[in-house]
């Protein structure tokens, strides 16, 4: 009994420092140095844990620490793995909130090189382009990673991802057009200027 009452003690201290080294992991954010793989791991281990912790105090921890009494019992046990549980529980969505964001601006990372593509073709003679660009393709070979979400988070995951890609990867678009617009408008100016002055 006196090793039962010590091991759930370094139970508790366990999950406590993971618990703390996870808080201390997700507040950093995107910047922290940690890839995307091995948060998703450690999302799904996280939800996993999560999952198995209430069953675990019910059906293993609880019966073998009945000798300490009801009031030490609850003290030791409820109170604690309820603590940890909603540490875990508060984790899940800001671990997310890091995942979908790195994946998001690793799409991002590899599609800035579209705003090069006007630069290709301006004053060439290149066929004008009638498929996607690598860029895309790439982009999308990184999106693939979402089927690796845990299955619980996958949807919303996912389309929070994609929603952050398709919004920035619009804004870019649209700066771009914008500026080749300019830049035709000027050019247009320019050639109807040196008609003026030839006629003239």
């Amino acid at each position: 009994p006196l090793f039962r009452s010590r091991f759930w003690k370094l139970t508790l201290q366990l999950l406590s420092r993971f618990v703390t080294w996870l808080q201390e992991l997700t507040s950093r954010g995107t910047s922290a140095d940690v890839d995307i793989d091995s948060l998703i791991l450690l999302a799904a281990d996280i939800g996993l844990l999560e999952a198995e912790l209430p069953s675990f105090f019910v059906a293993v921890a609880a019966p073998k620490l009945s000798f300490l009494g009801e009031t030490a019992q609850n003290f030791m046990t409820s109170a604690s793995i309820e603590e940890m549980y909603e540490a875990l529980k508060a984790q899940i969505p800001v671990l997310g909130e890091m995942i979908t964001g790195l994946l998001a601006n690793q799409c991002i990372r590899i599609l800035e090189p579209t705003q090069t593509i006007p630069r290709l073709y301006r004053h060439t003679n290149r066929e004008v382009p009638l498929k996607a660009s690598s860029f895309v393709s790439g982009a999308f070979r990184s999106l693939a990673m979402c089927g690796k979400f845990p299955e619980p988070c996958r949807d919303e995951w996912t389309v929070k991802t994609l929603s952050v890609v398709t919004e920035r990867y619009a804004a870019m678009v649209g700066d771009l057009l914008t500026s080749v617009k300019k830049t035709e408008d000027s050019l247009l100016r320019l050639k109807k200027g040196r008609r003026g002055g030839a006629t003239t």
